[in-house]
């Protein structure tokens, strides 16, 4: 079959280990941080780092602004591209391997990646079962439901403050007549 554009410009970096980076980070998701690629890949840090400068020369991906350490890919289409061409089980092994090294990189912050790891642990359920999916989507759950509540508290607390505003500027302007 032919493949499109996007997908040859990936498909084209010719070098093995630039295209095992790209597999990895792609199954980690949009962004990735040199860090977690440090633990995934079996490669020296310094090989590593030639292999992300390769990659970014082909602009599939580029440094998250802002960040030293961080890479995003340019286009998500590629990333989804990526994906799309590894076989389930490979992607459903990258998934449980990524969230088990994320789960002991974050160590006792692994709540406030709650939804990353419950991500990954969805997509590994064939091969790692459902403990760590439904720990990670009820943390995630919960943080988002404080969130909510956070949100919605702020939204009535600032109706209040308006409400304290007129209330002051109506009680000014009747002290004054």
């Amino acid at each position: 079959p032919r493949r499109s554009y996007i997908q040859e410009s990936w498909f084209d970096l010719g070098n093995p280990g630039c295209n095992e980076i790209l597999i990895v980070a792609a199954v980690i998701g949009k962004e990735f941080s040199l860090k977690q690629l440090e633990l995934l890949i079996d490669e020296k840090k310094d090989e590593l780092l030639e292999l992300l400068e390769e990659a970014l020369l082909t602009s599939v991906i580029e440094e998250s602004p802002g960040s030293g350490d961080r890479f995003q890919f340019t286009q998500a289409l590629i990333q989804e591209t990526v994906v799309s061409e590894l076989t389930t089980a490979r992607r459903v092994r990258l998934h449980l391997r990524i969230g088990e090294v994320l789960e002991n990189l974050y160590g006792d912050s692994v709540e406030s990646h709650d939804a990353e790891l419950a991500y990954h642990f969805t997509q590994a359920e064939s091969m790692d079962g459902k403990t760590r999916l439904v720990r990670y989507s009820l943390l995630a759950g919960q943080h988002l439901a404080s969130n909510e509540a956070f949100d919605r508290a702020l939204t009535i607390a600032r109706r209040e403050q308006d409400a304290l505003l007129e209330l002051r500027t109506l009680a000014a302007a009747s002290y004054v007549d």
